[in-house]
């Protein structure tokens, strides 16, 4: 829906789905936010909170998707980067090997010879944040993937057993590597900087962070402001990566619908976090921020399949909030199976069916920071409430953001005393809301210090 971006294959599956317009992740960073997506449990429940934890190994307890789908006879592919460790994180919950794109590369596989020296010498493997090589779309990864994928389709259109195929794409992540076409579609002259800028007013400095995940590429200050110039071509490298992202899901679709799959397939489509490109004076994500935790969620449901609970699917926009750990148990409704005890969300099938019915009050992100801290945000319809700990439970920040009036989350209010009626009736409903999982890890923290 952003003005200017162009995305025709992304907006004909929206065209059919059931739009989430406020969906949320519950960590804003890759490896725990895809956990979350699969064990349909949050950060405090999967112990997964940084790219190093294997699900396997720090939640051998919880039953994953994948593998859920398959102890029920479903064949489990995965294509690309669906976990975070694409082969590790979750080895028994696929019917094969996940299926990962290889190529000669050197890195992150699209550099040059000048940009291998750079990233040699420097050690960290990596190079150019942005590039736009002249070159096919199947040169880069996704677009290996996307083919992949429709050569999996083409394989499964004559199996009898049910199936569940993970496509993961790695754009629009960092490095904005894609071919020079959809660099094109956004001339640096039309790339706007985020009116929201700034770090918001009366932050609490645990809030925010470095922009230490952009400060690894090559060209990029190690310290202080981005200048404008170079913004606004990471800007335009991010929204280049969207359209040679939503180009794969084309190939996707198209294969999808030449096999005849598309009409008994339920599609869905998301994202792992957001992505911050200056907003609130910071760059990626790692933070508990609006523009970091909102993401993406379309779940497109053929006519031919209505879920176990009777009722037709429809297309349309669901206002309303949602989260990540949702999408398991909608999954599960849908397909009409028993769904795992250790769930945490809440199924979306009322919505699929009719967008107007109303949602959950308040869904929850959350951030760790050194020293055990960690941030609990609240979303509801109009506010967003975020609440600091350390480890031994002591609040050491607050933020008050009203959508409302400063949808760009500019100020922090909670400082402030016209606001204090305010603070007390949401910091109410945080004890309230704040999930079973969180209030454990809390207290158990409160235990060990």
């Amino acid at each position: 829906g952003k003005a200017g971006m162009v995305t025709p294959n992304l907006d004909r599956l929206a065209g059919r789905s059931t739009l989430f317009e406020r969906h949320y992740c519950q960590q804003a960073i890759c490896a725990p936010s895809r956990a979350n997506l699969f064990t349909g449990a949050r950060p405090d429940a999967t112990g997964v909170y940084n790219l190093q934890s294997l699900v396997c190994e720090v939640a051998p307890q919880l039953t994953t998707m994948p593998g859920h789908l398959k102890a029920h006879g479903y064949t489990t592919l995965s294509l690309g980067k669906v976990y975070h460790h694409a082969k590790a994180d979750d080895p028994a919950g696929w019917s094969r090997e996940p299926w990962t794109p290889k190529g000669q590369w050197v890195g992150r596989g699209y550099l040059t010879p000048s940009q291998i020296e750079v990233a040699n010498r420097r050690g960290e493997g990596k190079a150019a944040a942005y590039e736009c090589g002249d070159v096919p779309d199947e040169d880069y990864l996704d677009g290996m993937t996307a083919r992949q994928a429709a050569r999996t389709l083409e394989e499964l259109k004559g199996q009898e057993r049910p199936w569940f195929l993970a496509v993961g794409f790695t754009r629009p992540h960092l490095p904005f590597c894609v071919p020079k076409r959809y660099w094109e579609m956004y001339p640096t002259e039309s790339i706007d900087l985020p009116a929201n800028g700034e770090t918001p007013r009366d932050c609490p400095e645990v809030a925010l962070h470095e922009s230490g995940e952009l400060r690894t590429y090559d060209g990029i200050p190690a310290k202080g402001p981005i200048g404008e110039e170079l913004a606004r071509q990471l800007i335009r490298g991010y929204r280049a990566a969207v359209s040679y992202l939503d180009a794969q899901v084309g190939v996707v679709l198209d294969a999808l619908e030449a096999t005849g799959l598309a009409e008994n397939t339920i599609v869905i489509f998301t994202a792992d976090h957001g992505f911050q490109l200056g907003e609130n004076g910071l760059w990626c994500k790692h933070s508990n921020f609006e523009v970091s935790t909102h993401i993406p969620l379309l779940i497109s449901v053929p006519r031919t399949l209505t879920g176990a609970a009777g009722g037709q699917a429809v297309a349309g926009r669901v206002n309303g909030l949602s989260e990540h750990v949702d999408v398991f148990a909608t999954l599960c409704d849908l397909l009409g199976l028993p769904k795992p005890s250790h769930l945490e969300g809440r199924s979306l099938l009322p919505q699929v069916k009719d967008a107007g019915v109303a949602t959950k009050p308040a869904v929850f992100s959350q951030y760790p920071r050194p020293g055990n801290k960690m941030g609990y945000s609240m979303r509801t319809d109009r506010h967003r409430f975020t609440r600091w700990f350390e480890a031994d439970g002591q609040l050491i920040g607050t933020e008050l953001y009203d959508h409302q009036a400063d949808p760009g989350e500019t100020v922090n209010l909670a400082n402030d005393p016209a606001h204090a009626d305010e603070v007390a009736a949401l910091a109410k409903l945080f004890t309230e809301r704040l999930p079973a999982s969180a209030k454990k890890r809390r207290e158990e923290m409160r235990v060990g210090g």
